[in-house]
């Protein structure tokens, strides 16, 4: 895992200059927690509409693809060794177990479960 390289995300792009706008504008700031109703604002367009082109161009709804987003974010924070509640924190949840709950529905482990995998992993990798 450790050799392998970082991926900044596993979620799709889009072209479309309106949800392009939303998708960097959250890679900036996972934890921004603004409605899709007030990111359609942001980039003039409408909640239907914005919800539409993410289910046409990222074949999720946007609740999803926020979740995926500050996931993929938050492995990368876990395995450079910030705190869970750090982690928590910046990708908007007002508690750690919130956070822990979120992390644990998508990927069946706990951030701690994650941090020993990893530190496994790097282990296994120093004798080969």
């Amino acid at each position: 895992m450790r050799r392998a390289p970082r991926q900044d995300t596993y979620l799709p792009t889009s072209q479309d200059r309106a949800l392009s706008i939303v998708l960097a504008a959250l890679r900036r700031d996972p934890g921004d927690d603004r409605s899709l109703g007030e990111w359609a604002s942001v980039v003039h367009s409408t909640e239907r509409t914005l919800s539409r082109r993410c289910q046409r161009d990222l074949g999720m709804p946007f609740v999803e693809c926020r979740q995926r987003l500050r996931l993929v974010q938050a492995l990368s924070m876990l395995q450079d060794g910030l705190t869970v509640q750090t982690v928590a924190l910046e990708m908007g949840y007002s508690t750690s177990s919130a956070f822990i709950a979120m992390f644990h529905r998508m990927t069946r482990a706990t951030p701690d479960d994650f941090r020993k995998r990893i530190v496994q992993a790097s282990r296994g990798s120093r004798t080969e």
